[in-house]
C-alpha cells in the first residue's frame, strides 16, 4: 500500500498520473489519499475519483498558464501602447 497525502504528490499531470496508477495498481500495489479516503485505487469508484480529479486539477493548471500568458501579453500591448515607451 502507498498512502499519500494528496494525489497531485505522485504527479500534476494526468497522463502521467495514470500512467503512474496503472503501474502501481498492476503490481497489486494500493494507492490511497490521506486527505480523502475515498480516493482509493482499490475500488472502482475510488480510481474513477483519482482519474477525474486529475483532470480537473490539469485543466486548472492550464487555465492557470493561459490565464499568466494572457496577462504578460496584455501588460506587454500596454507597455508598448505607452507614450513613455520607447
Amino acid at each position: 500500500m502507498l498512502v499519500v497525502n494528496h494525489l497531485y504528490s505522485l504527479s500534476r499531470k494526468t497522463q502521467h498520473l495514470a500512467f503512474v496508477l496503472d503501474e502501481l495498481t498492476s503490481r497489486g500495489v494500493r494507492v490511497v489519499s490521506a486527505a480523502d479516503p475515498a480516493l482509493d485505487t482499490e475500488t472502482a469508484h475510488g480510481l474513477f475519483l483519482v482519474r477525474v480529479l486529475s483532470a480537473v486539477a490539469e485543466i486548472e493548471q492550464t487555465g492557470a498558464l493561459a490565464d499568466r500568458r494572457d496577462r504578460r501579453r496584455h501588460d506587454q500591448q500596454s507597455a508598448d501602447e505607452s507614450p513613455l515607451a520607447g
